[in-house]
């Protein structure tokens, strides 16, 4: 048979005469070798077979490997692998020439070169790659040796470039650790330091004696520190670098600085208060716990590292911290600074006092800066005074402006009445009698409709604010205020969950009834109800299909008795005493003069500010309805009901898949992977709701507490004892389409449910 150079023939030959191959191998191979190459005969020989076949095997493992069974450290590297190719070379040469017959000499020697020529050029990629992550283990290893290390200390390349500093070498440079990685190190020094420097560096014999000096930096010609620098060598022999270092205990400046730092650093952490010492470079050298701790509530990494500018980019000036020109304007620096903070989304101020005092040495180096920080409870506590005064100062303002208008209302019929007192005594005639007592009466009336306008405001008034549901409030309250007669001209969209806000129930109560009731007066046929709410506030709108109101008398229709109703004599205090009423609670009242509107007449829109004790959970709602809509599976047999309870549940934001049985909803459970599932008790046919619960909670048990049921057969004994165990919501037929939008949002707010509702 005729073997080609790099045949597959050949190749398969080998594996065929696997065994053949290592015994012979094994026979050819000197004494000391055959230990390491029977652990890894099988792996060279793969080697082998895939460069025959013209693949490119990865050789880094069989080399690794080659050399972890060295003897000795000192035996592995190139020559090492070089002696081991050359030996498995002769080996395959020899076996080769003894089991093929027909090949040539030629041939032969020809094989064996192009694979010698192959793992030659192996061994030199991995020595490359080898001698780099050496290289890169070794600059890490003194990364962290010079990090750990309390002298300044640096090391240097072959040419006096800066490999790595730690960070007090970089505080003495002014610079920070990063920024000086491949800097020329003696262009940082004065003329006579960096001549020394650039001396030792040109030497070419290699000096193993610590060269002592006394060198300065350009950023402190008057300062001078001992010096000490080292020659490195890697494991060849061969110079590989420079370390240096400064011993701060042998100069007078050194041990000042040292003994300074130490008596700063232990006074800085019995501070109560947070504070940091923070070198030329801008790196935090010493911080407290308090310090500590007001970071790490503002989310370290996000803000700023120190303290003062944390405190500066909470009050707006992020850019204007006085520990940024310390450097240019040594001076001390006292602020007082107005933050603002968020607590559970609650928006709040707060006062900082913050202090920054350069710390000097001799001559004139300023190596640290010392920064704290106090809350100023008593500046807060004065803002948050001034603030109530004045919100109650506008409250009695607003009452003011209405008892004096309400007094100018008044005076008018009063002195009707007062005339008509006079004309009575001088005894007119039955007819003018009569005329006088009819305009008494109307005054009278007035009056009374004035004094019941403010007494309906101020009746049932509660002693403080309290977090109320809007929605509810609106279902319970307001429609009850609402003449039976015309009820039916209101629509009504309201929200299915809860919108929480602080309010005197009994004035808002008071105040919704007005402005609905006014504008059922002017519709001709509709007025809509309205309400949503956002993060920061709860929305009512109150619209009507009647003539609106002219956009010059937006703003005059809240004054006091301002009224278009004058033929009836109406008071005109409702839209008066709503504004106050909303304002009173945080909120605002305004009429929208925006055409684009669905309903043509007039549109009242009211803002209030969300309860704070609510907004978290309302936001977790939003939160995950938004970024992962939850998926609901419906398995209802009733066609007309499936569809209203897919499309309501659509409408709110949920994925919706329906089923008509409960067998369909089993096949297609394990693909949907669904968060909650609303359950039938009763199909026409195949599984019951029980049978079908039982083998979701088998299949998927995550589910068990997710599923709620709805049913017809409540009063069944089988039923209601099955509902029982299970302990998962109930809704019994017929039931109202929210209540079943409120459990599914609790249970995927809670991930739990709340208990039976049946």
């Amino acid at each position: 048979m005729k073997f080609t150079l790099r045949s597959p023939k050949l190749a398969d030959f080998l594996l065929i005469n696997k065994e053949l191959f290592q015994k012979s191998l094994m026979r050819s191979v000197p004494l000391e070798f055959r230990a390491v190459l029977r652990d890894c005969q099988d792996e060279w020989l793969q080697c082998h077979v895939d460069l025959l076949r013209g693949n490119q095997p990865e050789m880094r493992g069989l080399f690794t490997h080659l050399c972890e069974g060295a003897n000795s450290t000192e035996e592995c590297g190139p020559t090492y692998l070089q002696q081991l190719i050359q030996i498995q070379m002769d080996a395959l040469r020899k076996f080769l020439g003894d089991n093929i017959e027909d090949a040539t000499e030629d041939e032969l020697d020809a094989a064996c070169v192009w694979l010698h020529l192959r793992y030659a050029q192996a061994l030199a990629t991995w020595c490359d790659h080898d001698l780099t992550e050496k290289r890169r283990s070794w600059e890490r290893l003194l990364r962290a040796v010079t990090g750990t290390l309390t002298k300044p200390l640096l090391i240097l390349d072959n040419q006096g470039k800066i490999l790595s500093a730690n960070p007090e070498m970089a505080r003495l440079l002014g610079s920070d650790p990063e920024s000086l990685k491949g800097t020329d190190f003696s262009a940082l020094c004065d003329d006579a330091t960096a001549a020394v420097l650039r001396s030792r560096v040109r030497k070419r014999q290699n000096i193993l004696a610590d060269q002592k000096f006394d060198g300065a930096f350009t950023s402190a010609p008057a300062v001078r520190y001992p010096m000490v620098i080292r020659t490195l060598f890697n494991s060849e022999g061969l110079r590989d670098g420079f370390i240096l270092w400064i011993d701060l205990e042998t100069s007078q400046a050194g041990r000042l600085e040292s003994g300074i730092l130490f008596l700063i650093q232990q006074a800085i952490e019995s501070l109560p208060f947070p504070a940091q010492l923070i070198d030329s470079a801008g790196n935090i050298v010493v911080e407290n716990q308090p310090a500590e701790e007001l970071l790490a509530a503002a989310n370290r990494q996000k803000t700023a590292k120190k303290i003062c500018c944390l405190i500066s980019g909470m009050s707006g000036k992020p850019n204007e911290c006085a520990c940024l020109q310390i450097q240019r304007n040594p001076a001390i620096s006292f602020r007082e600074l107005k933050a603002s903070t968020s607590e559970d989304g609650v928006p709040s101020d707060s006062w900082y006092r913050v202090g920054i005092i350069p710390i000097h040495l001799p001559p004139e180096e300023v190596p640290w800066t010392f920064c704290w920080t106090v809350e100023n409870k008593s500046r807060q506590e004065l803002e948050q005074r001034l603030e109530r005064i004045e919100a109650e100062y506008q409250v009695s303002a607003r009452t003011m402006r209405l008892v004096l208008s309400v007094a100018m209302q008044l005076r008018s019929p009063l002195s009707v009445i007062l005339g008509a007192a006079e004309l009575i005594r001088n005894r007119p005639s039955a007819e003018r009698l009569t005329e006088i007592a009819d305009m008494l009466s109307r005054k009278a009336v007035r009056c009374k409709r004035i004094i019941d306008s403010l007494l309906s405001f101020g009746q049932g008034i509660s002693v403080d604010v309290v977090p109320t549901d809007l929605v509810k409030l609106i279902q319970d309250r307001v429609r009850s205020t609402i003449d039976a007669a015309r009820l039916w001209r209101v629509e009504w969209r309201l929200p299915a969950q809860p919108v929480w806000v602080e309010c005197f129930p009994e004035q808002m109560v008071s105040v919704l009834g007005a402005i609905i009731d006014n504008a059922l007066y002017y519709a001709k046929n509709a007025v809509l109800v309205e309400v949503s709410a956002t993060w920061e506030q709860a929305v009512i709108k109150v619209s009507d299909d009647g003539p609106g109101v002219d956009p010059k008398l937006a703003e005059q229709i809240f004054e006091p008795f301002f009224t278009t109703r004058a033929e009836e004599d109406a008071p005109g205090l409702g839209l008066a005493l709503a504004r106050a009423t909303i304002q009173e609670h945080g909120g605002e009242i305004r009429l929208n003069l925006d055409t684009d509107r669905e309903l043509p007449g007039a549109q009242f829109i009211i803002s209030l500010p969300i309860s704070p004790i609510a907004r978290e959970s309302q936001a977790l709602i939003a939160h995950r309805s938004r970024v992962n809509a939850p998926h609901v599976l419906i398995a209802e047999d009733d066609p007309d009901l499936r569809d209203v309870l897919g499309e309501m549940l659509t409408e709110q934001g949920f994925t919706v898949t329906l089923f008509d049985s409960g067998d369909s909803c089993l096949q297609q459970l394990p693909t949907l992977s669904p968060d909650i599932i609303v359950l039938d008790i009763r199909f026409g046919a195949g599984l019951n709701g029980i049978a079908v619960y039982r083998k979701i909670v088998e299949t998927v048990p995550a589910l068990r507490r997710r599923i709620i049921f709805i049913t017809a057969d409540a009063m069944d004994f089988e039923v209601r004892k099955f509902l029982r165990a299970v302990d998962c919501p109930v809704l019994e037929k017929p039931f109202i389409l929210t209540e079943l939008v409120e459990k599914i949002q609790e249970l995927v707010l809670h991930g739990n449910n709340t208990g039976n509702v049946v």
